[in-house]
Protein backbone atom coordinates (compact mmCIF):
# COMPACT_ATOMS: atom_id res chain seq x y z
CA UNK A 1 0.00 0.00 0.00
CA UNK A 2 3.20 2.19 0.89
CA UNK A 3 4.45 1.39 -2.93
CA UNK A 4 0.78 3.02 -3.84
CA UNK A 5 1.37 5.98 -2.56
CA UNK A 6 4.83 7.12 -3.43
CA UNK A 7 3.86 6.30 -6.91
CA UNK A 8 0.89 8.77 -6.81
CA UNK A 9 2.42 11.26 -4.58
CA UNK A 10 3.83 14.67 -6.41
CA UNK A 11 7.26 14.26 -6.14
CA UNK A 12 7.17 11.03 -8.23
CA UNK A 13 4.65 12.65 -10.79
CA UNK A 14 7.51 15.47 -10.64
CA UNK A 15 10.43 13.70 -11.24
CA UNK A 16 9.84 11.15 -13.33
CA UNK A 17 9.82 13.06 -16.82
CA UNK A 18 13.31 14.18 -15.93
CA UNK A 19 14.67 11.23 -15.17
CA UNK A 20 13.26 9.96 -18.33
CA UNK A 21 14.98 12.51 -20.24
CA UNK A 22 18.24 11.68 -18.53
CA UNK A 23 18.00 8.25 -18.69
CA UNK A 24 17.26 8.40 -22.57
CA UNK A 25 20.36 10.85 -22.30
CA UNK A 26 22.42 8.02 -21.20
CA UNK A 27 21.37 5.23 -23.18
CA UNK A 28 22.07 7.20 -26.47
CA UNK A 29 25.54 6.80 -25.24
CA UNK A 30 25.92 2.74 -25.50
CA UNK A 31 26.65 2.29 -21.54
CA UNK A 32 25.53 0.25 -19.05
CA UNK A 33 23.26 2.19 -17.08
CA UNK A 34 22.75 1.17 -13.50
CA UNK A 35 18.97 0.80 -12.22
CA UNK A 36 17.51 -0.28 -8.81
CA UNK A 37 13.58 0.45 -7.44
CA UNK A 38 13.77 3.92 -8.16
CA UNK A 39 13.64 3.53 -11.14
CA UNK A 40 10.43 2.20 -12.08
CA UNK A 41 8.03 3.05 -14.38
CA UNK A 42 9.92 5.59 -16.65
CA UNK A 43 9.90 3.79 -19.52
CA UNK A 44 13.41 1.56 -19.26
CA UNK A 45 11.70 -1.34 -21.70
CA UNK A 46 10.31 0.71 -24.45
CA UNK A 47 13.44 2.89 -24.70
CA UNK A 48 15.01 -0.47 -25.16
CA UNK A 49 12.48 -1.68 -27.92
CA UNK A 50 12.65 1.62 -30.03
CA UNK A 51 16.46 1.36 -30.16
CA UNK A 52 16.28 -2.57 -31.15
CA UNK A 53 14.10 -1.40 -34.04
CA UNK A 54 15.71 1.56 -35.37
CA UNK A 55 19.10 0.12 -35.68
CA UNK A 56 18.14 -3.99 -35.47
CA UNK A 57 20.39 -4.79 -32.76
CA UNK A 58 18.67 -7.69 -30.01
CA UNK A 59 17.94 -7.54 -26.66
CA UNK A 60 19.22 -10.02 -24.15
CA UNK A 61 17.01 -10.57 -21.36
CA UNK A 62 17.53 -12.60 -18.17
CA UNK A 63 14.42 -14.52 -17.55
CA UNK A 64 11.61 -15.71 -19.78
CA UNK A 65 8.87 -13.87 -18.04
CA UNK A 66 10.94 -10.85 -19.14
CA UNK A 67 11.18 -11.93 -22.72
CA UNK A 68 7.33 -12.34 -22.95
CA UNK A 69 6.71 -8.69 -21.34
CA UNK A 70 9.28 -7.47 -24.34
CA UNK A 71 7.63 -9.26 -27.22
CA UNK A 72 4.31 -8.40 -25.91
CA UNK A 73 1.99 -6.34 -28.19
CA UNK A 74 4.12 -7.74 -31.16
CA UNK A 75 6.99 -5.60 -30.82
CA UNK A 76 8.66 -6.70 -34.11
CA UNK A 77 12.67 -6.87 -31.85
CA UNK A 78 14.61 -10.00 -31.03
CA UNK A 79 14.75 -11.07 -27.66
CA UNK A 80 17.06 -13.82 -26.34
CA UNK A 81 17.24 -15.10 -22.99
CA UNK A 82 20.74 -15.33 -21.43
CA UNK A 83 20.72 -16.98 -17.90
CA UNK A 84 22.87 -19.24 -15.82
CA UNK A 85 21.77 -22.30 -16.86
CA UNK A 86 20.79 -20.92 -20.33
CA UNK A 87 23.77 -19.45 -22.42
CA UNK A 88 24.49 -21.48 -25.32
CA UNK A 89 21.81 -20.09 -27.51
CA UNK A 90 23.67 -16.38 -27.00
CA UNK A 91 26.53 -16.91 -27.10
CA UNK A 92 26.48 -19.07 -30.66
CA UNK A 93 25.02 -16.23 -32.46
CA UNK A 94 26.38 -13.42 -34.11
CA UNK A 95 25.57 -10.04 -33.85
CA UNK A 96 27.03 -7.61 -36.08
CA UNK A 97 25.18 -4.45 -34.78
CA UNK A 98 26.21 -5.25 -30.62
CA UNK A 99 23.05 -6.10 -28.09
CA UNK A 100 21.10 -4.10 -25.52
CA UNK A 101 21.23 -5.74 -21.93
CA UNK A 102 17.85 -5.56 -20.06
CA UNK A 103 17.90 -5.29 -16.43
CA UNK A 104 16.82 -8.81 -15.70
CA UNK A 105 20.48 -10.34 -16.85
CA UNK A 106 22.45 -11.39 -13.64
CA UNK A 107 25.34 -8.64 -13.13
CA UNK A 108 27.74 -11.56 -12.97
CA UNK A 109 27.15 -12.96 -16.44
CA UNK A 110 27.65 -9.19 -17.82
CA UNK A 111 31.27 -9.67 -18.44
CA UNK A 112 31.43 -13.13 -20.55
CA UNK A 113 28.79 -11.25 -23.04
CA UNK A 114 31.09 -8.30 -23.14
CA UNK A 115 34.00 -10.26 -24.29
CA UNK A 116 31.74 -11.78 -27.25
CA UNK A 117 29.78 -8.84 -28.17
CA UNK A 118 29.72 -5.06 -28.32
CA UNK A 119 27.36 -3.20 -25.89
CA UNK A 120 25.00 -0.97 -27.30
CA UNK A 121 23.45 -0.12 -24.09
CA UNK A 122 21.35 -1.01 -21.45
CA UNK A 123 20.65 -1.55 -18.16
CA UNK A 124 22.46 -3.18 -15.05
CA UNK A 125 21.09 -4.31 -11.51
CA UNK A 126 22.43 -2.13 -8.70
CA UNK A 127 20.65 -4.00 -6.19
CA UNK A 128 24.48 -4.16 -3.55
CA UNK A 129 26.84 -6.88 -3.45
CA UNK A 130 25.89 -10.51 -2.90
CA UNK A 131 27.47 -11.74 0.34
CA UNK A 132 27.44 -15.09 0.08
Amino acid sequence: MRDLEYYNSFWYRFTRPIKRAWFKFLFSRDKLIKVDDRHRGIGKTYMMIEKSIKYNIPIIAGSQQQMDSIKRNGNPCEVYGFAKNFTKGVLGQQFPNGIIIDESVDPKLIPELEARFKIRGGFIQNYGSDKQ
